[in-house]
């Protein structure tokens, strides 16, 4: 993999992770606030529709944090192994 098909990877999982959260936010909330109409002719619908909207912002997010997680690099170790000699450390 290319470190500019790693970066744009990385950019999508950042720009999927803010949308499914806004989603799931936007339509968890629409589905709560229809609870109380469940006994009206479309509560029932919304309530449904906005929960499902709400699960498929879930999956999203956590889709997207598994791409996030995968496309992260690990820390070095030991830094001082790779400082050109004579360079001074941190104590």
């Amino acid at each position: 993999m290319t470190s500019q098909h790693a970066m744009t990877l990385l950019a999508l999982a950042k720009a999927c992770c803010i949308v499914g959260g806004l989603s799931l936010g936007a339509y968890g909330g629409v589905a709560l606030s229809f609870v109380r109409d469940w006994d009206t002719t479309y509560g029932q619908d919304r309530v449904l529709q906005g929960a499902a909207a709400a699960v498929a912002g879930l999956l999203l997010l956590a889709a997207a944090l598994v791409l996030e997680r995968t496309l992260h690099l690990p820390q070095p170790d030991d830094e001082d192994d790779d400082a050109p000699p004579g360079a001074a450390t941190a104590a």
